[in-house]
C-alpha cells in the first residue's frame, strides 16, 4: 500500500542521498569523466557489465578496461575483433575473461555501426506504445550478442530468460535519467519506461516496504516493484533507486529508522492476499516479514542484539539439556556395568562354594 508516510520518507531519503558527492564508491562515477555521449554510453556498458562482486574490485577492473581504450568511441571504431582480443587478452574480473570483454565490445561496435551510436541502436527496438523498455532491451542484447556468437558470457543477461537484468537496467538508469547522480545522454528513451535495477538488497527493502510479495528477485518482481513506484512518481518510477541502495551501505543511513518513518505495518496485499491469507501460509508470514525486516536493516547474517541474546540463551539451554542427557546416559551405563559386576561376583562365589563342597566329599 502506498501511504503518505511512505511518499514523504522516500522523498526525504532522496533529498538526503541523491547527491553527486554520495556516488563514490560506485562504478557510476566513471561516466562523469566522459562528456561526449558516444564515449559515455560505451563506458556505461563496460562499468555496468562488471558491476558484480566487491566494489573495490569492480572499480579496479573498470579502470583497467578504460585505461586500455583511451577515447572509447574512437578506440572501438578503429579496432578489429582480433585487435580487441589482443588488447584484453590478460584481463580478468572474477569469472569474466578478457575474451568475453572483447566479445562485448566487438558486439557493441557492430551493433552501433548501422545506426551511428548505441542510443540509435536501442531506439530501433523501442516502440511508441511500449510501456517499458523490456522489449527494446531484449532486442538490444540480441544485437550485441550476435556478432560474437553469444561469447559475451557473464557480461550480458537477457530479459527473455526471466532474469531481472539488474546490470542492464542500471546501464539504462545511468544514461536515460539526468540529475545530480545520473549523468544522462539517452534522454529520448524516456525515464517513465525504465525498470528498477533489482538485486537482493533492493528486493529485501521493497518487500519490507510492502511493494512486492514475491520471494524471487526476477524480472517479474522488478516489473511489479516498478509498477508500485510508478504510483508515486509516474514520470520517473526508479527515481528512488540510488538513495534506497544507500540503506545498509552507508554508515549514516539507518534502515530501521527509515522503516519506522515509513510506518511499515505489513506487506501490500495483492491477488490471493486481498481475499485473505492461504491457510498453509498464514503462520509463516509473520516470521517471513520479520526476517525480511532484519535482513534489510542489519544485512545478511546479522540480527538485532536482543534477539541474538535470546537465541544465545536458547542455545545455552539446549546445551544444558544435552549435558543432562549425556550425564543420565553415563549413569545408566555405570549402573548397568555395576549390576553386571555384582552378578559376576555372585557367580564366582557360587562356583567357589561348589568347588569346596566337592573337595570335602573327597
Amino acid at each position: 500500500m502506498i501511504t503518505a508516510a511512505l511518499k514523504k520518507s522516500l522523498n526525504d531519503l532522496h533529498a538526503q542521498y541523491n547527491r553527486r558527492r554520495m556516488i563514490h564508491p560506485d562504478p557510476l562515477e566513471f561516466l562523469w569523466d566522459y562528456p561526449d555521449p558516444r564515449d559515455r554510453e560505451i563506458v556505461a556498458l563496460v562499468a555496468s557489465s562488471l558491476a558484480y562482486g566487491r566494489v573495490a574490485q569492480i572499480l579496479k577492473s573498470v579502470r583497467s578496461v578504460l585505461d586500455r581504450m583511451g577515447a572509447p568511441a574512437r578506440f572501438l571504431k578503429r579496432s578489429s575483433e582480433s585487435a580487441l582480443l589482443r588488447t584484453f587478452g590478460g584481463f580478468r574480473h572474477r569469472f569474466t575473461t578478457g575474451e568475453e570483454m572483447a566479445a562485448l565490445l566487438y558486439g557493441a561496435k557492430r551493433a552501433s555501426e548501422p545506426h551511428g551510436s548505441l542510443l540509435a541502436c536501442f531506439e530501433a527496438g523501442l516502440g511508441d506504445s511500449d510501456e517499458t523498455v523490456l522489449d527494446a532491451l531484449s532486442a538490444f542484447v540480441a544485437r550485441i550478442s550476435e556478432p560474437s556468437g553469444g561469447r559475451c558470457g557473464s557480461l550480458l543477461a537477457s530479459p527473455a530468460d526471466g532474469s531481472a537484468c539488474k546490470r542492464l537496467n542500471l546501464f539504462l538508469r545511468w544514461l536515460v535519467r539526468r540529475d545530480q547522480v545520473d549523468p544522462g545522454g539517452w534522454e529520448p528513451v524516456g525515464a517513465a519506461r525504465l525498470i528498477i535495477p533489482l538485486d537482493v538488497h533492493i528486493h529485501r527493502i521493497c518487500r519490507t516496504l510492502g511493494l512486492t510479495r514475491r520471494n524471487t528477485a526476477d524480472m517479474r518482481t522488478a516489473l511489479e516493484i516498478t509498477k508500485a513506484f510508478r504510483l508515486i512518481c509516474p514520470g520517473d518510477p526508479i527515481r528512488y533507486d540510488f538513495s534506497l541502495s544507500r540503506l545498509g551501505i552507508r554508515k549514516d543511513a539507518d534502515p530501521e529508522e527509515f522503516f519506522n518513518c515509513c510506518r511499515v505495518v505489513g506487506p501490500a496485499r495483492r491477488g490471493r492476499e486481498s481475499r485473505g491469507p492461504h491457510p498453509s501460509r498464514a503462520s509463516a508470514r509473520p516470521r517471513r516479514k520479520r526476517a525480511d525486516l532484519e535482513r534489510a536493516t542489519h544485512g545478511a547474517g546479522k540480527i538485532p542484539a536482543r534477539r541474538r541474546e535470546k537465541e544465545t540463551r536458547g542455545r545455552e539451554s539446549m546445551d544444558s539439556g544435552r549435558v543432562d542427557l549425556v550425564r543420565a546416559r553415563v549413569r545408566r551405563q555405570s549402573d548397568h556395568r555395576g549390576e553386571r559386576r555384582r552378578h559376576s561376583d555372585a557367580l564366582r562365589v557360587r562356583r567357589g562354594a561348589r568347588s569346596e563342597r566337592a573337595l570335602g566329599a573327597l
